[in-house]
């Protein structure tokens, strides 16, 4: 699926509640192998909250922080551009494709 498939206004939310169904009904299956190298992978950045997301089994809420994690800014979904919001699926994708979660 491309980008523009699924970034038109109200689609973007309704994606990420097709996703987040498919996380719960566990048939969630990441796109493509994603390679880190391609995004900017900074602490608080889209690739990193979507990949701590994905590792700790959270909800999919696409967002990220605009220095670091919890000690700046928070962007939510609603305020994102393309470019984050593909950042913030290819972290959570990368994540998934790895199988590394936490253990609880």
């Amino acid at each position: 699926m491309m980008i523009d498939e699924y970034w038109c206004g109200d689609d973007k939310l309704r994606e990420a509640e097709k996703i987040a169904k498919m996380i719960a009904d566990d048939t969630y299956k990441p796109r493509v192998k994603v390679n880190p190298d391609n995004y900017d992978t900074r602490h608080g950045g889209p690739f990193d909250r979507g990949s701590a997301d994905a590792y700790y089994r959270r909800n999919w809420d696409p967002h990220y922080y605009v220095g670091g994690t919890r000690t700046s800014d928070r962007v939510e979904r609603a305020d994102m551009t393309e470019q984050e919001m593909e950042d913030y699926r290819a972290g959570w994708d990368y994540q998934h494709d790895l199988g590394e979660y936490k253990e609880w």
